[in-house]
């Protein structure tokens, strides 16, 4: 048994299968790690590492206590959209740290991957907090399926999940109903023997958020937080309010 190793090796099989599908193997070797950063699936820091020859490399990061809610496709996603920012720091112009600007998207959508603020079509292309959904018949979708036609397998996954996030459906909904029964639409836990919903997977932070409210900007961004909070928006100028 070698935990470590078996996890890393298939992110970085993931990786490499990506950079050369997408970028055209232009990326340079990065530093894969998972770490469990609350609020973020994933992140890129740039040339955040450096050897002791000096050389240093972008850390490109994803947090595994999402894969319990994950489907399949979604991993994927969180990696790729990762790349993209390493791509722009390499051969674009990327904004302040965090933002999401037009370059960025231009480059997302161009290897099928949709940026949209709420995860569903006709969501904002750019801004501080995006999320993306796949294109039907596009370049990401194509280069998933084959690499999973590889059989590589994540054998590990945390035993703790966050509590099932409010995640937009419609688009992967849309997907499944083209594509009939597939495996990248599948829930990562269907990587676990037996029954996808045992005991192997807890939610950890279900009892944190009881007392938590939904707030809503009108341009479609979402924020979970305490009772009673005064949140503007970022991206709009706007402020979030709580439904009802």
């Amino acid at each position: 048994m070698r935990p470590t190793r078996e996890l890393y090796e298939f992110f970085t099989l993931a990786y490499g299968h990506f950079n050369e599908a997408l970028f055209d193997g232009r990326l340079a070797p990065c530093m894969l790690t998972v770490q469990r950063q609350k609020g973020c699936m994933g992140l890129f820091y740039p040339e955040r590492w450096v050897a002791d020859d000096g050389i240093k490399c972008h850390e490109l990061s994803l947090n595994p206590t999402y894969f319990g809610t994950f489907r399949i496709v979604e991993l994927f996603q969180t990696l790729v959209h990762e790349q993209c920012h390493m791509w722009q720091q390499e051969f674009g112009r990327p904004s302040r740290s965090g933002y999401h600007n037009r370059e960025w998207a231009g480059k997302m959508e161009s290897i099928g991957l949709m940026p949209s603020a709420t995860g569903e079509p006709g969501g904002k292309r750019t801004g501080q907090h995006m999320s993306d959904y796949p294109l039907s018949g596009g370049r990401f979708l194509a280069a998933s399926r084959a690499f999973m036609a590889h059989g590589e397998k994540l054998r590990w996954l945390d035993r703790y999940r966050v509590a099932d996030r409010a995640r937009p459906d419609s688009p992967l909904q849309e997907l499944a109903q083209q594509a009939g029964n597939d495996d990248l639409l599948a829930p990562v836990t269907s990587l676990l023997p037996g029954d996808a919903d045992n005991e192997d997977i807890k939610t950890l932070t279900a009892a944190s958020n009881r007392n938590k409210l939904k707030y809503t900007c009108d341009c479609g961004c979402n924020v979970w937080g305490r009772p009673g909070l005064r949140i503007r928006c970022e991206d709009c100028g706007g402020h979030f309010n709580t439904a009802g």
